[in-house]
């Protein structure tokens, strides 16, 4: 999924769930990441990648976005 909203993605995934049901997933929090053994050319790469996601509408740092998200798109609120 290319996430452009956050909770736009999160509505849809959450649409299609139970009530109760489990929602696993992976997510980049491009920050953190490191590439080993490292080398300015792959962190290059690195950079880059970041960037094009970016520029493309992505969020690099996704994974830290994704519970605010699910929870303020959540139809079962307590």
């Amino acid at each position: 999924m290319v996430h452009r909203s956050a909770q736009t993605n999160a509505a849809y995934l959450l649409l299609h769930l139970k009530p109760g049901g489990i929602l696993a997933n992976r997510e980049l929090i491009c920050d953190p990441s490191f590439l080993e053994p490292s080398s300015e050319g792959l962190a290059g790469g690195w950079d880059t990648f970041t960037n094009l996601l970016a520029a493309n509408g992505g969020h690099p740092q996704m994974g830290k976005e994704l519970k605010r998200a699910y929870s303020a798109s959540s139809p079962w609120k307590s």
